[in-house]
Order: C-alpha cells, then sequence, then structure tokens
C-alpha cells in the first residue's frame, strides 16, 4: 500500500488533491489530509508517509519551516503552490515536483508517474 498525505491550509485545494489521486491512483491510499500544518507536522513524525504532497505558503508554519523540523527527511515530497517563485527552495529540500495550483488531472497523472519510476530505480 502507498501512503501518501496531503498537507495544505485550503481545505478545498487538499479535497481537489485527494479526489484526483482517488481518480487517477486508485491504488493509493490518502492517510492523512491536513489543513493545520502544526497537526500535519506531529502526524508526519510519528507516520511518515511514501509521499507527501505539501503547500508552501501556510499560517503559522510554512512547508518549509515544517520540514527543517523533521530533517532527515525520509519520504518522497512534491510541493503544491500558487506561487512559482519559490521552485529553486523546493528542489533544496529534494523535492520530487513542484506543482502549481490550480492541479490539474494532468498534472497529478504525470508527478505520480514520474515518482513510480523514480521509486522503481530506487528500489
Amino acid at each position: 500500500m502507498t501512503n501518501i498525505i496531503i498537507i495544505d491550509d485550503e481545505l478545498h485545494c487538499a479535497n481537489v488533491l485527494d479526489n484526483l489521486i482517488k481518480k487517477t491512483h486508485s491504488e493509493y491510499t490518502v492517510t492523512g489530509i491536513f489543513t493545520n500544518p502544526s497537526l500535519g507536522l506531529e502526524h508526519l513524525q510519528n507516520h511518515p508517509p511514501d509521499l507527501l504532497f505539501l503547500d508552501i505558503e501556510m499560517p503559522n508554519l510554512n512547508g518549509f519551516a515544517l520540514l527543517d523540523k523533521i530533517l532527515p527527511i525520509d519520504f518522497d515530497i512534491i510541493f503544491t503552490t500558487a506561487y512559482d517563485q519559490y521552485a529553486i527552495r523546493a528542489f533544496q529540500y529534494s523535492a520530487i515536483n513542484y506543482l502549481l495550483k490550480p492541479i490539474t488531472e494532468k498534472n497529478i497523472v504525470k508527478a505520480l508517474s514520474s515518482w513510480e519510476k523514480r521509486r522503481k530505480k530506487t528500489s
């Protein structure tokens, strides 16, 4: 089972992402959706996923600050954000992809296909 967590302060965006994953990759399981980054951090520390979809701009704890609290990171990260200016910094956190909102079905299919190929190469 592939374990996915979504952390995004906008519930609508998190739900869209969850629905797109279910629609395109029904074999994957979204085990957590967190709109509060602090609660998401706590869950990550106790239950690391295979893949994390992480927003960057969130109140109180942005995506980068969240990751700084759990280094070293032993799961893959796809950043989801409305801002393109964070791309270089995201890849410094070993992001495997960077999706700009609004996220489409095509974006998810490409991102997850790329992730699957990467996982096969490392396993």
